[in-house]
């Protein structure tokens, strides 16, 4: 079983990363824009399929970056559905910067000197793999060779 969920969760974080990875491409060519709310759906329909292997905290972690794109989609197709209406100029105005806010947020940017692709990226990946554990598993495995190594030299 431990074997069996390892490497599901192997699985999981290599195809989440890959959608990460997408993900930002997409945001990087479109800006931003209303098909983050389907980027948003993709990740959660992943996080889904693997959710018998990922911890509460991992879902949770994951949970508020996918809320982000979501809620950077829902603004675009506000403005977006609201352009040249007067009556929603003041509230328009509202989610053009919070879209903006929002879209550094998701991307890791601190600052506009930041704004390069490859900059966000990693940032992501980071994080990502931050939330995912990646480094911590990567540690136990190698600790783990290395004590199966040493006890394979003494019964030789």
């Amino acid at each position: 079983m431990a074997n069996t969920a390892f490497d599901k969760h192997v699985e999981f974080c290599e195809m989440y990363m890959a959608e990460i990875n997408s993900v930002v491409n997409a945001l990087f060519r479109e800006g931003e824009t209303t098909e983050a709310l389907k980027y948003a759906s993709d990740l959660y329909l992943l996080r889904e399929k693997y959710a018998v292997w990922l911890t509460k905290e991992i879902n949770n972690n994951l949970e508020t970056f996918e809320i982000a794109l979501r809620k950077l989609g829902a603004n675009t197709l506000f403005v977006e559905r609201t352009h040249g209406d007067e009556r929603h100029e003041s509230q328009r105005q509202i989610k053009i910067d919070s879209s903006f806010k929002l879209f550094g947020e998701i991307l890791g940017l601190e600052t506009e000197a930041e704004f390069t692709e490859e900059h966000a990226a990693e940032a992501i990946k980071e994080k990502v793999k931050g939330i995912l554990g990646v480094e911590e598993l990567t540690g136990l495995r190698k600790h783990l060779v290395h004590e199966a190594s040493k006890m394979l030299t003494i019964s030789t």
